[in-house]
């Protein structure tokens, strides 16, 4: 199923009804347990019953999917962090010829849950009208419910791995890339460069660059307007050799536009031998541009 989440649970506390035909061996006394799980979740009823009477508890785990933070690299829906998360409750109830009253004082599962039992097995019949699921849950131990929520851990610690391999990779990636191009920015401001440095900016720095400029600066092109920003700003002589870059990938950056800024998600960069001038850089249109830079 693809919902055996937090929602499953609301379904439960709204309209969980138990259907089914009593048999001999759900009719006994004794202490007896029910135990359902699928690829998302685990449900286990343990009661103890007296004649009509019955007490005890339900038992509910499942897979559930975290926010991600805002600051992720490349993420996708598939690298949402998950985790197992249980939720009990009490309960009191009776069992009839007519049916299972089950009574909840609070918990996860709302106040009331109504239904019958079929011999070894509990029918539950999750939702209203066409969002109605059909689950069985049959008679086990609480040994096959715990092997049940090592499962469901153990497939959160699969997807938990499988998420910091992939990561690891697109952030290699990603460090490469905004590498070469803070790289290429520095040396296209070099005076004997052929290379145009306004092509590693963003869209918006270019816009913001030429608006800031003067006319008679406009017209001799964004390449000379960002060149004599450069020289304007550039207070030490640039070294031959920038150094190693240093990369911090979690970081926001002040994307410029004509009228105000905005954060945007992206990286810093600081060469080893420059530590004082950074490069904020973002992606845009698939590469990475810069949109800051001091």
């Amino acid at each position: 199923m693809t919902r055996w989440r937090a929602v499953t649970v609301v379904a439960l506390i709204a309209c969980v009804a138990i259907v089914g035909v009593v048999a001999s061996s759900g009719s006994s006394d004794g202490r007896q347990m029910f135990v359902f799980h699928d690829d998302d979740s685990a449900l286990l009823v343990d009661w103890a019953r007296v004649g009509d009477d019955v007490s005890g508890s339900m038992t509910y785990a499942h897979l559930v999917r975290h926010t991600l933070g805002v600051l992720e690299v490349n993420r996708h829906p598939e690298e949402t962090p998950r985790d197992v998360q249980r939720a009990s409750g009490a309960f009191t109830g009776s069992v009839g010829h007519d049916g299972v009253r089950l009574q909840f004082d609070d918990g996860p599962f709302g106040n009331r849950l109504n239904g019958r039992l079929d011999g070894d097995a509990l029918l539950l019949v999750i939702g209203q009208d066409r969002t109605q699921q059909t689950i069985s849950i049959t008679r086990a131990s609480r040994t096959a419910f715990d092997a049940a929520v090592t499962k469901l851990r153990a497939a959160a610690d699969r997807h938990a791995a499988s998420v910091r391999s992939r990561r690891l990779r697109q952030e290699a990636t990603a460090r490469r890339a905004i590498a070469r191009v803070a790289t290429a920015y520095q040396k296209a401001l070099e005076p004997d460069s052929l290379d145009d440095p306004c092509r590693y900016l963003t869209i918006a720095a270019r816009a913001q660059l030429l608006a800031d400029a003067s006319p008679a600066q406009r017209t001799e092109g964004c390449s000379a307007v960002v060149r004599l920003r450069e020289r304007e700003q550039q207070r030490t002589p640039y070294p031959k050799h920038l150094g190693a870059p240093q990369i911090d990938l979690a970081e926001f950056v002040d994307v410029p536009s004509q009228t105000t800024g905005a954060l945007a998600e992206g990286a810093e960069l600081r060469f080893t031998a420059i530590p004082d001038r950074p490069i904020g850089l973002v992606e845009e249109g698939g590469t990475w541009r810069i949109a800051k830079y001091k």
